[in-house]
């Protein structure tokens, strides 16, 4: 039986985390303040990703590496460009052949997986990872409705004409 601290971190891979509290009042005594650093497949060996929230502070998210043992910024990171990293590809590449196409699509799930090369070969789960990311899509331009008919579903996507 495995216990203790080794097996927790390789199987979590945790980022240790430090409670530091300037305000010493009995009525104060939450944490105001949180950094996150994680993995990321998306980056380059020894890069991470940093996110910091706090009560006076800002949501912000860094690409971070860790050279020399000294940490580094290289480079800050938008809210949309963090949520993208989990978005899975298949659905960054049909927001990609919608744009470049530049006019509405119809068809089935199997058919829009084909006509945008899309990574995932399966359309049930192609077409569920659409539906769970629409918002995300329509942040970037593209309208997504799902229809459901005798025939099977329909999906009908369209670009967001943004006003301006």
């Amino acid at each position: 039986m495995r216990g203790g601290l080794p097996p927790l971190q390789e199987d979590h891979r945790p980022c240790p985390a430090l409670s530091q509290h300037q305000r010493h009042d009995w009525f104060d005594r939450a944490c105001s303040g949180m950094v996150v650093i994680h993995d990321d497949s998306q980056c380059a060996e020894g890069e991470s990703i940093m996110s910091v929230e706090g009560k006076d502070v800002a949501r912000a998210h860094y690409k971070i590496a860790l050279r020399d043992c000294a940490w580094s910024m290289v480079e800050p990171l938008s809210e949309m460009q963090v949520i993208g990293r989990c978005v899975p590809d298949c659905v960054n590449e049909t927001v990609a052949f919608m744009q470049a196409r530049g006019e509405p699509w119809c068809g089935s799930a199997a058919e829009l997986a084909e006509a945008a090369h899309a990574s995932e070969s399966r359309p049930d789960v192609f077409g569920k990872y659409l539906a769970q990311h629409r918002d995300y899509m329509a942040q970037r331009g593209v309208a997504y409705v799902r229809k459901h008919t005798r025939d099977g579903n329909v999906l009908t996507l369209s670009l967001i004409l943004s006003s301006g």
